[in-house]
């Protein structure tokens, strides 16, 4: 777990000293106190760390320590849910035993909130109530409901009626209490409503219940008394609600019925959002921590399903994320299912839990109102941060590149479909050299003629001749990469994974200078570092960051070079060892 619950902090204390304290373990992505709605600090706070291994040495470092005179505990964050999440001890908890010592009126709760079953209930509350009787059914039980009809006693809608009589003039600043106990008075009722100021009390009583027309001095009590709604005296559950026909009660109607439609709205655009994704399989990720790397958003993501390109974007100065990336599936139903389960989670190298803030606000507004032709929308989290997962539209087709060389349809065809599964990994030898620069490298050697090399004149026959001379090429080169630091175990590993900044140059012409490689590929983006023999033929370039490497690769694989084509290949992940760092 990554995320960590501070408590016992002294009741007066800021977020800057919260992180100068923590920040001691680790990189901090998340640090946020805790306040009541009045803003009263509440003594708490929730830390959030880039890695598990940084929040464990804080949770051991800090927990049962002091900070000014006040001693803290610091413990593990639970997900929601958790059976092994400890019970709410705060007295703002509802669920806790300090909450419900400060509200007593909510611990007399009774059976007459609950229904026995057997016992004959009001025909007018439930006649027409079907899920009542499916669970009388479910329980093999016939309905029993009392006819008021054949009752003397008066029924909720006479006794409002009796209420309301001789009632006019405006009554804005006046409520109705409902289920109130039948022997309630006017003085209990203004000690359950303390300290909201009451203007005057009417109750009107039947056998079994009571209501109340309660008016206030000012709106502002009004409010405060609508907040008690639902709540408990003398054991009895009280509704509140508004005047029927005053303006407030029909701002309240309408008010609800927009809250209908938005969630109607909310409803028919998550159907359109899912059916986007269904027609390209794409999501647009953002907000994501600039710590982020691809490898950790990839092992979050690979679990809902096949990913066929994961694309994120970088910042080339610092070669940090800057906030978003682009994922494609495979199966668009499961981009919709990586939709659905990391909306408001949180994300520790492949662990969903927890909750946290948003960071860089403005930054993810801009890139959203950038983005607005690409993307819809839903917000996750990721290393303690919230991110939102965005459904995108269909991957744009660029423009068909000229082919040099090429003349008949047939060859353009043949190297558009070369260029398009250049990405794949290659079952040839990575030390490929081909036999022209071979011969060309010898003749240049010797100091002959190419075609004396290839006369059949001589003692050996000209196969025989390049044949040695290639595997005297191939050991010179594995001598020179041993030399720079190349792990060449690598190579025979064809499965491994493969790097994504670092690509092995092959096929190339005899006498080609790494300054010239070098050259070509500076055209898309700075490069880290470069290897080539001293007999060239093939090379190892690393790019300074994912997104110019992947940005070379696609422009010159399977490009002419010099006549001949330029093979390309991701290198080995675990290419170079360690401690090692060769430039050239």
């Amino acid at each position: 777990m990554s995320r960590l619950i501070v408590k016992g902090l002294p009741s007066v204390y800021s977020e800057a000293k919260l992180r100068s304290v923590f920040e001691k373990y680790g990189q901090l992505t998340d640090c946020s106190l805790k306040y009541t709605k009045e803003g009263k600090f509440r003594r708490f706070a929730f830390v959030g760390y880039a890695d598990e291994a940084s929040a464990m040495q804080a949770r051991n470092g800090l927990n049962n320590t002091f900070i000014n005179a006040s001693k803290i505990q610091v413990e593990e964050c639970k997900p929601f849910g958790d059976e092994a999440k400890p019970r709410a001890w705060s007295k703002y908890a509802k669920d806790s035993s300090a909450y419900k010592r400060a509200h007593p009126d909510e611990e007399n709760k009774t059976e007459r909130s609950k229904t026995k079953i057997g016992t004959p209930v009001k025909k007018s509350k439930y006649q027409d109530d079907e899920k009542f009787k499916e669970f009388l059914l479910a329980q093999n039980m016939k309905p029993q409901l009392r006819d008021e009809g054949n009752s003397d006693e008066p029924n909720e809608k006479e006794l409002l009626s009796e209420l309301l009589e001789g009632i006019t003039g405006d009554t804005s600043l006046s409520l109705i209490l409902k289920d109130l106990p039948a022997s309630i008075k006017q003085k209990s009722l203004k000690e359950w409503l303390s300290p909201i100021r009451v203007k005057g009390i009417k109750i009107a009583r039947s056998a079994k219940e009571a209501l109340a027309f309660v008016t206030f001095t000012q709106r502002s009590d009004v409010k405060k008394a609508l907040q008690r709604n639902d709540q408990f005296i003398g054991g009895s559950k009280v509704r509140i609600i508004r005047v029927p026909g005053s303006e407030e009660a029909s701002a309240d109607a309408t008010e609800a019925e927009h809250a209908d439609n938005l969630y109607e709205d909310r409803q028919a655009e998550n159907i359109t959002i899912t059916n986007a994704i269904l027609e390209t399989g794409r999501l647009f990720i953002r907000n994501l921590p600039y710590s982020c790397t691809e490898d950790d958003l990839r092992f979050l993501l690979k679990r809902f399903g096949e990913i066929s390109d994961l694309q994120m974007i970088i910042n080339k100065k610092t070669g940090a994320c800057k906030g978003f990336a682009i994922v494609t599936y495979v199966f668009p139903e499961n981009a919709v299912a990586a939709f659905s389960a990391l909306d408001g989670t949180i994300f520790k190298r492949g662990m969903v839990e927890g909750e946290c803030s948003f960071f860089d606000s403005v930054i993810s507004v801009c890139f959203l109102l950038f983005f607005s032709q690409f993307i819809f929308s839903k917000a996750v989290i990721l290393k303690g941060r919230m991110l939102h997962v965005l459904a995108g539209d269909e991957k744009r087709e660029s423009k068909p590149e000229k082919i040099e060389g090429a003349k008949s349809a047939f060859q353009k065809e043949k190297a558009a479909k070369l260029k398009a599964s250049a990405g794949k990994a290659h079952s040839w030898n990575a030390l490929f050299l081909g036999a022209n620069a071979v011969a060309d490298t010898l003749a240049a050697k010797l100091n002959v003629e190419k075609s004396q090399l290839l006369s059949g004149e001589g003692e050996t026959s000209a196969g025989v001749r390049l044949a040695l001379a290639e595997t005297r090429l191939v050991r010179e080169t594995r001598d020179f990469l041993v030399t720079a630091g190349v792990c060449l175990d690598a190579f025979s590993r064809p499965a491994a994974k493969r790097s994504n900044t670092v690509i092995i140059v092959k096929n190339l012409p005899a006498g080609v200078e790494l300054e010239e490689l070098q050259r070509m590929f500076e055209r898309h983006g700075p490069i880290k570092r470069a290897l080539m023999p001293p007999q060239g033929i093939s090379a190892i370039i690393e790019m300074a960051n994912v997104v110019d490497a992947r940005k070379a690769f696609a422009a010159l694989a399977y490009s002419r070079f010099r006549a001949q084509p330029l093979y390309l290949e991701w290198a080995p992940f675990d290419l170079f060892k360690q401690g090692i760092v060769f430039f050239l």
